[in-house]
């Protein structure tokens, strides 16, 4: 028999020390992330969630939001 445990993937922010310099360094990297989202990735590390899973799946959302987004537009521009 199997447990699952319930986690939280969202903790309440602020950030404790080391995630702090971590959100930080990927600001003087030059990288733009919602803190929120920032936060669910690290908790996703702490579970020991592949770091290229996490990449795949951030891909795959950005792709359905594009295509998303370009129907949406062509939706209205077929209105007008």
């Amino acid at each position: 028999m199997m447990v699952m445990e319930s986690f939280t993937l969202t903790s309440s922010l602020p950030f404790n020390v080391e995630e702090t310099e971590l959100y930080e360094l990927t600001e003087l990297a030059g990288v733009t992330i919602d803190p929120k989202v920032f936060k669910i990735i690290l908790n996703l590390l702490k579970l020991n969630i592949q770091p290229k899973a996490i990449v795949e799946m951030l891909k795959k959302m950005c792709h359905e939001a594009q295509r998303h987004n370009r129907s949406r537009r062509q939706r209205t521009t077929h209105m007008k």
